[in-house]
């Protein structure tokens, strides 16, 4: 408790000195895929299938992450050879040892086929809410930021199958990450999206291929 309330007057203080004029300078992208996977005010459905052999080696071979393929439907739209991994680093290394299976997941559009994208999405990470029976701390804790002006990942909720199998409803978000430019969120350029601050706009996401590579092994 000590360490949330630390941490929001750490937000609210960045907020308090940010120049203001940071915020009008930047320029918001539309996100085609926002209205069709991040809509908060429903469940979205995404059924995955796999080969029920590399399912298995995925799940005995949680920690390496490394993707198979799939065939995802999002809301009734099928798309083909996308990768699946597992995703985490406390929780993943806390289910391995439990021996569970329930494990938090990112769907990689682009792994198989470069250019596949989901309207625009390269990357979609499904968090399994093992130890959140309410399902809603990751989104609260966004609406939080989001309405603090805090730039924000897009989020969700949504009821996950694999081969049929019911895993739950969890929490979804865009779930590959840059770090924004110039030390903080001003001289933002080029990207694709994937944040939204609480006025409404999108923040675009930039960086270099070596911190890519760090959020997709996360």
């Amino acid at each position: 408790m000590i360490l949330a309330v630390l941490y929001s007057a750490l937000l609210l203080w960045q907020a308090a000195v940010q120049p203001p004029e940071t915020a009008e300078a930047l320029h918001y992208p539309e996100l085609e895929y926002e209205e069709k996977i991040f809509d908060p005010s429903r469940i979205h459905t995404i059924d995955i299938q796999v080969s029920a052999a590399d399912w298995e080696g995925l799940k005995k071979d949680a920690l390496s992450k490394e993707c198979i393929d799939s065939s995802v439907t999002i809301n009734g739209e099928t798309l083909h050879h996308v990768g699946v991994r597992t995703k985490g680093n406390s929780t993943l290394l806390f289910n391995a040892a439990k021996g569970w299976d329930r494990f938090s997941l990112v769907l990689e559009f682009d792994a198989f086929q470069e250019s596949q994208r989901y309207y625009g999405l390269d990357c979609l990470s499904l968090y399994n809410n093992m130890f959140d029976a309410s399902t809603m701390k990751t989104y609260l804790c966004y609406e939080m930021m989001r309405s603090m002006d805090v730039p924000t990942p897009l989020c969700s909720f949504a009821a996950v199958h694999v081969n049929g199998e019911f895993l739950g409803i969890g929490v979804q978000n865009a779930g590959r990450f840059r770090f924004l430019g110039d030390g903080g969120f001003g001289g933002l350029g080029g990207g694709d999206g994937g944040f939204r601050s609480g006025n409404g706009g999108f923040c675009a996401r930039v960086g270099g291929a070596a911190c890519q590579q760090k959020q997709r092994h996360q």
